[in-house]
């Protein structure tokens, strides 16, 4: 009985997902100014030379869960910021909380509600930024690469927030992992197994 209770108890634990795992999904844009939306990307077709051009998504990430937001760089010929914002305020880039700031030429920067935070290097084409929430921490990557954390951060729902600068400016394959609910069968499997396990140590 007690061998078949560990044999129990380690299929439990072995198929189990104690580790975060996500959930990823092409971006559903919403309240569009001065873009298209193509699927998952963003150009932007008018207010040239201003800032005020982008969109925001519908999807988010939970408060309180991790996830992240993705893009790909397709040019290194245009200003734009792409990152995460717990409200839709406008399509000016003050607005985003945490921006990954790709600029004409390729440099990289980083700009919080507005306020400057350094330069974090350079890309080119093809490059893939991520903004993500680990947490209480708000992360920026470059090809998967950490380039700056901020100790607590926003805690509250977080969308996907874009702002551009030029014509024909390019939001490109952008995308949202937010953190997946465990599989019902695998906890329950876990959580019988402990009780069942608890009561025959009880029971000596």
């Amino acid at each position: 009985m007690q061998k078949f209770l560990f044999v129990f108890l380690f299929l439990a634990v072995t198929t189990s997902s104690f580790g975060v795992s996500f959930d990823i999904q092409n971006i559903v844009w919403t309240s569009p100014v001065n873009v298209t939306i193509s699927g998952n990307s963003l150009t932007q077709n008018g207010a040239a030379n201003q800032w005020n051009a982008g969109a925001f998504s519908t999807q988010y990430i939970a408060a309180g869960k991790n996830g992240y937001v993705e893009t790909t760089a397709q040019e290194t010929t245009s200003h734009r910021m792409f990152g995460l914002s717990d409200f839709d305020t406008n399509a000016v880039y003050n607005t985003i909380d945490y921006a990954l700031y790709m600029t004409y030429g390729g440099t990289i920067q980083i700009y919080e509600n507005g306020s400057y935070m350094g330069n974090f290097g350079t890309y080119t084409t093809g490059s893939v930024f991520r903004v993500a929430r680990e947490g209480t921490e708000i992360k920026y990557y470059h090809n998967s690469s950490l380039i700056r954390t901020v100790a607590n951060g926003l805690t509250v729902n977080l969308y996907a927030d874009t702002s551009s600068y030029e014509l024909n400016s390019t939001i490109y394959n952008a995308k949202i992992a937010v953190e997946a609910i465990p599989e019902p069968s695998c906890m329950l499997l876990f959580f019988i197994s402990v009780l069942v396990f608890a009561a025959s140590r009880l029971r000596r």
